[in-house]
């Protein structure tokens, strides 16, 4: 049995219930007004009304959004392996298929790799053990203040495919505020095999030129002089891009390293033993992190869909519009795109404090959601952070009397919709396979990609005990059928 780290408490405790209370959830309807914790005690305190980005406050009786007849404004919950199906991606049409290439200016750290210092009393391994690993960590010596200092350069998951399926589509451009000795290694890191994403032109650090922003903000202009109805920028601030905000796509940080730094300090040293009896030779197990400490971030292999999308809308609108002589502008057809995600949801809110509140409130609307705040406009979806609010209570009180159809889910679900951009399944999220906490009915935060892994893991699990299930019910049928043949005569 392959030697594993210690695991984190909470996390293996969730990943054991989370197996067990799926097995469970086998009816059709994932959360019933029975099975709702209505009995929890009201929380009184006042809840904040959620305010529209444009700063227009929600007054309470808004309209819903009426749906197209060929969509149901609260579908059936869909199955895990329903969940999987992503949205159709455009389809070229024969005037746009020699369409030229958008530009994609990129940033790298939180969005592209995650770097942090190597701790100081950590010894410093050969490349092999790093490699071994075997999760496309780095290691480097970078230039500080007080001499160079030893690294560790995470790249994120999927990056060299998400790079690679775009290139075709996209003109790379990198603007980092790092140094440039830290940006020419991660350039080297990002295209090991030399693939040519990126050109010596089209990259900018701090230290090449501060005519065009301030040491906090970024400018295209520094890097890209396409016109800017052609670039899309990927970073995981979006303040920062002074007129620019528009054209960015707003990714979650990444900060695998920053989290997981203990976890992957230890495995190193364990594959350092390993490989000094001997590796593979020696008989023993490669040492493996374990589950908890594990790298879920699927972000890059679900925008590669995204951007693919996008490049598609805009070269068939490209099209259609060179006769006309219009512009076609990258940015309407981003905010077009993302309000898929959410589109024909109302939603409603419960259990967050007045600032998660309100950033949850916007990134809805961005995404195409309708925020409500009575159960009289009838919600599609209650996103609860905590249980026994009276908003639960008014919820669960009308499903029960079949006046309302909702579904109640974690926070997570929209965090998966906001990192993937297609609608989340409310079969993985409902709120019925989380835990709150008895003393303040407060449901756990957890990482919406681990939730996901959780769910697709016990599904394989699943099916493979139905294919056994199955195989052993021929070989039964086979032999039984066997049996009951009568005998072949002689005469």
């Amino acid at each position: 049995m392959a030697n594993r780290l210690p695991v984190d408490d909470l996390k293996q405790e969730l990943l054991a219930w989370y197996l067990s209370s799926l097995k469970l959830s086998v009816i059709p309807n994932p959360v019933s007004p029975s099975d709702f914790d209505i009995g929890s005690p009201i929380v009184t305190s006042s809840e904040p009304d959620f305010h529209l980005p444009d700063g227009t406050p929600d007054d309470g009786k808004a309209t819903p959004q009426p749906a197209e007849e060929t969509e149901s404004p609260s579908p059936t919950p869909p199955t895990p392996s329903e969940s999987d199906q992503s949205p159709p991606v455009a389809q070229l049409s024969q005037d746009a298929e020699s369409a030229k290439k958008l530009a994609l200016v990129l940033d790298l750290d939180h969005t592209l790799v995650n770097a942090v210092p190597q701790p100081p009393t950590m010894p410093r391994y050969p490349d092999r053990v790093v490699e071994a690993l075997g999760i496309d960590l780095h290691q480097t010596e970078l230039p500080m203040q007080t001499g160079k200092e030893p690294h560790f350069v995470k790249l994120r998951p999927g990056v060299h495919e998400f790079l690679e399926a775009l290139q075709p589509m996209y003109e790379f451009y990198i603007h980092t505020k790092a140094t440039r000795v830290y940006l020419e290694y991660v350039m080297e890191a990002l295209d090991p095999h030399k693939k040519g994403f990126f050109r010596s032109d089209n990259v900018f650090s701090r230290c090449d030129d501060m005519k065009h922003g301030s040491n906090e903000n970024k400018d295209i202009r520094a890097v890209c002089s396409r016109p800017r109805e052609e670039v899309i920028i990927l970073d995981d601030k979006d303040k920062i891009w002074l007129d620019f905000q528009p054209n960015v796509i707003k990714c979650p940080p990444y900060k695998y390293m920053d989290q997981k730094l203990l976890q992957v300090v230890r495995a190193l040293k364990l594959t350092s033993d390993w490989l000094k009896d001997g590796g593979q030779a020696s008989g023993n197990p490669k040492p493996e992190l374990d589950d908890a400490s594990k790298n879920f971030d699927g972000y890059l292999p679900a925008m590669v869909r995204v951007f693919t999308d996008i490049h598609h809308r805009y070269c068939n609108a490209l099209a259609e519009a060179a006769a006309d002589g219009f512009v076609v502008d990258v940015k309407n057809i981003i905010d077009d795109t993302r309000k898929q995600t959410f589109k024909n949801c109302r939603i409603m809110l419960t259990g967050f404090n007045q600032n998660e509140a309100s950033e949850r409130a916007e990134m809805i609307e961005m995404y195409g959601g309708t925020v409500i705040n009575n159960v009289e406009d009838g919600p599609t979806h209650l996103v609860c952070a905590k249980g026994g609010t009276a908003k639960c209570h008014l919820v669960a009180k009308a499903m029960k009397e079949e006046s309302l159809k909702c579904k109640i889910v974690h926070p997570c679900w929209l965090d998966h919709g906001f990192a993937t951009w297609k609608h989340p399944s409310e079969f993985i999220f409902e709120i019925g396979k989380f835990t709150a906490d008895p003393r303040t009915g407060q449901y756990p935060v957890m990482d919406h990609f681990f939730v996901k892994y959780l769910a697709d893991t016990h599904e394989k699990m699943e099916e493979r005990a139905h294919r056994k299930r199955r195989e052993a019910t021929n070989a039964n049928n086979a032999t039984n059928q066997h049996q009951q043949e009568p005998p072949v005569s002689d005469v």
